[in-house]
């Protein structure tokens, strides 16, 4: 299952047609009461029912971590529909929501750690804007300064993400939704004119992170609507 995000091309496919032969030839497989094979989404249902510190098994965290970053890394194959049972968004909007809310070992916040700052450096995709939920759970000293070395990039809206995710780790306890980018955007304007104006003409002022507004699911050429 873990070959999903595998950099041998032969061993993905091999993973991922079985994980689409099972997901079609078994609704089973992908509930954690199944007794047979089982796919990722199996594990990931798992995770999202138990009841934190009553029911919770370790063993699960491999698998949160495994469909984030198949996402990350293959979000073609991830989100295909041969790929899915329901809508992966959801799936993932889940996810983000479950570790916020009750953060996770420090061994999976590493890994957290790592997911956030590749999202702040690539095309926003849906959903993305929850990352900024687990912030609170992730920023050490190293965190800080890796997301602080991304507010002097190039690329301006990755300045934005990143300063925006370090308000996150200033105010560990700030409320995060799809609408606070925007208000947030507007107080950056006074600091970084340029930035703001790339992304307010980038096609849909309300792209590239927390946001709200018109919900796409590609992420082609960085211009989506927030979801």
């Amino acid at each position: 299952m873990f070959d999903l995000i595998s950099d041998d091309d032969v061993l993905r496919g091999q993973a991922l047609t079985r994980h689409r032969s099972l997901v079609a030839s078994d609704p089973a497989a992908s509930s954690h009461w199944s007794d047979g094979d089982k796919t990722i989404f199996a594990y990931n249902e798992a995770f999202i029912y138990v009841r934190p510190g009553i029911d919770f098994h370790p063993g699960y965290w491999p698998f949160v971590m495994l469909y984030l970053w198949w996402e990350m890394r293959y979000p073609d194959e991830w989100r295909s529909r041969e790929s899915n049972k329901g809508s992966p968004w959801t799936r993932k909007q889940v996810l983000l929501r479950q570790l916020g809310q009750y953060g996770m070992p420090e061994e999976v916040g590493l890994e957290a750690a790592e997911l956030i700052l590749a999202a702040i450096q690539r095309p926003y995709r849906c959903k993305d804007w929850m990352y900024a939920l687990l912030v609170r759970h992730v920023a050490d000293e190293n965190f800080r300064d890796r997301t602080t070395a991304l507010t002097d990039v190039p690329d301006p809206l990755v300045r934005l993400r990143a300063r925006y995710i370090l308000d996150h780790v200033d105010r560990p306890d700030a409320t995060t939704t799809r609408r606070t980018w925007r208000r947030w955007l507007e107080h950056a304007a006074q600091h970084d004119r340029d930035a703001v104006v790339e992304t307010a003409t980038s096609g849909d002022s309300s792209s590239h992170m927390p946001t709200s507004g018109r919900s796409s699911r590609s992420d082609s050429g960085g211009r989506i609507g927030s979801s």
